[in-house]
């Protein structure tokens, strides 16, 4: 696969879909501040004294030292707002499927982890968790897992009747023999990445990264075939069992 060619076809995509999908980057990012703002206020504050960077390093030099114990509810406050993110995140890929298949697609399309909650969660948390271990035993191994069940996500949404387990085993499949096309279009979007890092640049940068993954998923799993009552579907092998 050639990232050129699919940051080619997101570049239309991205212009054409209604709502634009700058606006409901926003609506992501501002959902995910609110919750780091209600975090911060909540508690956090003990940790980011001053709410910068620099103040967040100080602090973390000293709490080597000096444990501090934030209060209830921040730890409740941090633990929503990650599992927000996260779904949030599984919306935000629902609503790139449907733009980048030209559907309708809508801002309601950001709720849709919500409905599968407990399985996005579960997907998150296992890849994550096998994604650290592969980065501690050396970095190489993190890549390879990350990558390896990068396409877990999209199939969930496509078949919100599989397990995590099915969704994390099919993504293995699919990315068999196509790990390095993805390091690839990753890294051909590492400037829009690094870009992201800098206040309200993320409402670009997100709308482009995630189209340009969600083109790659539907690049791997071909066409869908046109109903025809009156005859069978052909059938054919999905690209990554060749």
């Amino acid at each position: 696969m050639n990232p050129n060619q699919i940051k080619a076809r997101v570049a239309q995509r991205l212009f054409g879909a209604k709502p634009s999908p700058f606006i409901v980057a926003l609506i992501f990012i501002g959902v995910t501040q609110l919750l780091s703002t209600l975090f911060y206020y909540s508690g956090g504050s003990q940790i980011i004294p001053d709410g910068d960077f620099s103040s967040y390093l100080d602090a973390f030099e000293n709490n080597l030292t000096e444990p501090v114990v934030l209060p209830t509810i921040a730890y409740v406050t941090l633990a929503a707002a990650q599992l927000v993110s996260v779904l949030l995140t599984y919306g935000f890929h629902s609503y790139s499927l449907h733009a980048c298949r030209e559907e309708k697609t809508s801002l309601f399309d950001l709720m849709d982890g919500f409905i599968i909650p407990i399985r996005a969660l579960l997907i998150w948390f296992v890849s994550a968790v096998l994604s650290s271990i592969g980065f501690m035993l050396f970095i190489v191994p993190g890549f390879i897992i990350t990558y390896t069940y990068a396409m877990a996500p999209y199939l969930l949404l496509d078949h919100p009747d599989w397990s995590p387990l099915h969704c994390m085993q099919e993504s293995r499949r699919m990315m068999h023999g196509y790990k390095k096309d993805f390091f690839l279009l990753r890294l051909s979007l590492l400037f829009w990445r690094i870009l992201a890092v800098f206040p309200f640049t993320e409402v670009i940068s997100r709308p482009l990264i995630d189209f340009s993954e969600t083109s790659f998923y539907l690049e791997l799993i071909g066409p869908a075939p046109e109903d025809d009552p009156g005859e069978e579907p052909p059938q054919e092998k999905p690209p990554w069992e060749y």
